[in-house]
């Protein structure tokens, strides 16, 4: 080996020994700066030194790990900074601009919902009846007129009914309170298929319960698959409601091809579908339960099946994109990036007004005109985008 010149190499036992220990000494320096770095993301203390508590959204102190109030949603602790629902349900800062709870915004997102299933069914599942009526209800809604199949705390997140008299039909949605938007919209789509089987289905025509549960939820993972709620599709495929029979209607519409699967609840034979399907995979990203290092006694808090599953940024589109996107602090072009929030979804930017997970594409003001901006890649930091399908540019908070 060739040793530069002026460099002086200590080959003694005795002297590797204090530098393994200054070594170590460093160390454990850098590790004790990076923890008192950390922070409460509950009650904001900080330095966090010793043991603490690791959650999806960040840290928290031994203080704060022991509230009982929590967030129904990711069950993050309740201390400041939350909404409550009328039903008495807690909503973190972290979560609350995500779930609905406004009965108009419901109204809004059914209604896109119902488009997607119109466009997935290539205009098929099309109602001949009026418009549903749509209306939101909270928990103890559910409680006082609890289902059979759903013993205990409620767990579904809606409910659909139609009336008909001779060849007229009336329909209503009840939804839940409180839902993530991705949740409510795969609520939303199932509700929309139990309407339309209302209709479609003959009245001589008998399908096992769990196989209509399970064709629902095969509609609700199309609307999730198109928009990429990834998590939903996991959700979906995991979610004991349906007792498998959506693997059986995911294989199905694979095999026969999901017009037929349709066809088959007009026109078909049998209480199940044809072709049974078997354990899948699909992406998704999953979310971490609040651990300790090392967890003190306490009373357990299971996992609540509503909401568990939330979902990840739809994917970045497969567009080729250049290597070095043009970095601007600068305003001068019209767009302002005001905000980044960290969210259970991920990263969600605030740009000109418009909220943007990575992913998304939407219209904003620029200067005046209308523009579509495609969200690239969203940071803690910084987000990607491009304008139009340009050349991707580059924002970056101001420190």
């Amino acid at each position: 080996m060739i040793r530069p010149k002026n460099v002086h190499f200590l080959t003694s036992s005795r002297s590797t020994g204090r530098w393994i220990l200054a070594g170590m000494l460093l160390s454990i320096c850098l590790s004790v700066s990076v923890q008192a770095a950390l922070n409460c993301i509950v009650c904001d203390k900080t330095p966090l030194v010793g043991r603490y508590w690791k959650h999806p959204h960040g840290e928290l102190c031994p203080d704060c790990y022991r509230i009982d109030t929590r967030c129904d949603v990711c069950q993050l602790p309740i201390k400041k900074d939350f909404i409550k629902t009328k039903d008495g349900r807690y909503i973190c800062k972290f979560e609350k601009d995500d779930v609905v709870i406004d009965e108009e915004l419901a109204k809004v997102i059914f209604k896109s919902a119902v488009s997607s299933v119109l466009y997935v069914s290539s205009q098929q599942m099309r109602l001949r009846g009026p418009y549903p009526d749509v209306r939101m209800f909270d928990i103890d809604y559910w409680n006082d007129n609890g289902s059979a199949r759903m013993p205990g705390k409620m767990r579904r997140g809606g409910f659909s009914q139609t009336r008909s008299i001779g060849n007229r039909y009336t329909h209503n949605v009840i939804l839940l309170s409180g839902l993530p938007k991705d949740e409510l919209i795969s609520v939303s789509a199932h509700e929309y298929t139990h309407l339309w089987i209302n209709e479609n289905r003959p009245e001589s025509r008998n399908i096992e319960t769990d196989t209509l549960e399970g064709i629902c939820e095969l509609v609700a993972y199309k609307v999730c698959e198109r928009a990429g709620f990834t998590n939903q599709l996991s959700r979906i495929v995991k979610n004991p409601y349906t007792k498998g029979r959506i693997l059986d209607a995911l294989e199905s519409s694979k095999r026969m091809g999901f017009a037929d699967v349709l066809n088959w609840v007009k026109r078909g034979n049998g209480e199940r579908l044809p072709y049974r399907g078997s354990a899948m995979t699909t992406r998704s990203v999953p979310r971490p339960t609040p651990t300790t290092r090392p967890s003190p006694p306490g009373p357990s808090r299971p996992n609540r099946p509503v909401n568990s599953a939330r979902s990840t940024p739809p994917p970045a589109p497969n567009r080729a994109t250049p290597a070095r996107p043009t970095p601007t602090n600068s305003t001068d072009s019209g767009i302002r990036l005001t905000s980044i929030a960290r969210t259970s979804r991920g990263f969600r930017a605030e740009i000109n007004g418009v909220q943007f997970y990575q992913g998304d594409l939407k219209r904003i003001s620029i200067q005046g005109r209308l523009a579509n901006l495609q969200c690239i890649e969203v940071t803690g930091r910084s987000v990607m985008f491009s304008i139009n399908r340009e050349r991707p540019l580059k924002l970056e908070l101001s420190r």
